[in-house]
């Protein structure tokens, strides 16, 4: 496919290759720049992020959308065995706190991956809305007990914070924290820095990634999905057009003002979209309320997941 015979162009004409790459280096960064740009004119970016992750079920819009490039196609025929089993390992134990049950729309949390503070703080969670649309930082009550709480009052809230904040005393929050919307405590809330430097992986807890989960299995601990696997998208070629320039600016046969038109594409669709609700996605009402009330988000081989 014209993607990843651009994508091997440019790992040939990637600097680890200096010692022998020196005669086709130009010429393959340049085959980069004419194949990518072919595939992205047929593959255009959607136009929120978040529809890249919209999954309602098997073979719908969301798995037929032109960004996409490719993908491991899987449905949920009961003939068929074993499915895409991504949705198992990306989710925190939820099922474990407080007021809380696995169901379907939670997932059956085996919890192998888990995102680094790297992924948190990689991302400007102000202006870019991607993280907010791929990690799941809030739950709700859905197995209530006692006289306080009742299913679907705030059950589980991670507040993903930067180094700068201090106005947090410990990673672990339980029954302190109060929710706006309901003036009741949070039965379970963890934040990403705070004084006692515990860390959330001290505690296994962190916010499930939201992208690879699966709500048309056919019951909770049904471990076979239908989603399909994206393996290529468009915006990744966008970016590998944007490397090629610069690799191409370096050696002199371009400029790096080539690349920022394709940088700022994906950058663009980053955005908060007309009409979004930032607060929807956003902790700052959390951080506010404890604050008040105590007075004190493809990257195993990058390392940017824990295993």
């Amino acid at each position: 496919m014209t993607h990843y015979l651009a994508k091997a162009y440019l790992t040939r004409a990637s600097e680890i290759n200096d010692s022998w790459n020196g005669t086709t280096k130009t010429a393959d960064l340049q085959q980069v720049v004419t194949l990518s740009d072919e595939v992205i004119s047929h593959h255009p970016l959607v136009a929120n992020y978040d529809n890249l992750w919209s999954y309602t079920t098997a073979d719908g819009a969301n798995e037929k959308l032109p960004e996409l490039i490719l993908s491991a196609q899987f449905n949920a025929s009961t003939l068929t065995t074993g499915g895409n089993q991504q949705h198992l390992y990306f989710l925190s134990t939820y099922d474990q706190l407080p007021q809380m049950k696995r169901n379907l729309a939670g997932g059956r949390p085996f919890s192998r991956l888990a995102p680094t503070y790297f992924v948190y703080d990689v991302f400007d969670h102000v202006n870019d809305s991607r993280f907010w649309k791929s990690f799941q930082t809030k739950s709700i009550v859905n197995n209530a007990s006692g006289a306080v709480y009742k299913n679907g009052d705030m059950g589980i809230m991670y507040v993903v914070n930067t180094a700068s904040d201090t106005r947090f005393a410990k990673t672990k929050n339980t029954d302190v924290i109060i929710y706006p919307k309901t003036g009741k405590t949070i039965p379970s809330v963890y934040v990403a820095y705070v004084a006692d430097k515990v860390g959330l992986m001290a505690d296994v807890r962190f916010p499930s990634l939201s992208k690879y989960m699966d709500g048309n299995r056919i019951d909770l601990s049904n471990i076979k999905g239908s989603r399909d696997v994206t393996l290529a998208r468009s915006a990744e070629t966008y970016l590998m057009v944007a490397e090629a320039k610069i690799r191409l600016a370096k050696a002199g046969g371009a400029t790096y003002a080539d690349a920022l038109p394709y940088i700022n594409v994906v950058r663009a669709r980053a955005a908060y979209k007309t009409g979004e609700n930032r607060a929807a996605y956003a902790d700052g009402s959390a951080r506010l309320y404890y604050y008040r009330s105590s007075r004190n988000p493809n990257f195993i081989h990058s390392g940017k997941f824990i295993l």
